[in-house]
């Protein structure tokens, strides 16, 4: 969670999220309701220690600074 939260936070004009794993088997979408939520109240440490363990697990991430749109628009 901590990685998504600072992404979110960093990008404040980001309006909806879609993560999926790479085989496609698990979706996260978040709306421009739920970011602000996710921005205003973050998880704590307490809150998240409560969950179940996951494995160890690889995870890449790409960022692109600014993304290039149809039409001529960039992000």
């Amino acid at each position: 969670h901590f990685l998504l939260q600072q992404i979110i936070c960093d990008h404040p004009s980001l309006e909806s999220l879609v993560l999926t794993d790479c085989d496609g088997q698990g979706m996260l979408c978040m709306g421009k309701q739920q970011l602000c939520e996710f921005r205003e109240k973050p998880l704590v440490a307490s809150a998240s220690s409560n969950r179940t363990q996951v494995p160890a697990l690889n995870m890449k991430l790409w960022y692109a600074q600014s993304l290039e749109l149809p039409g001529g628009m960039r992000m």
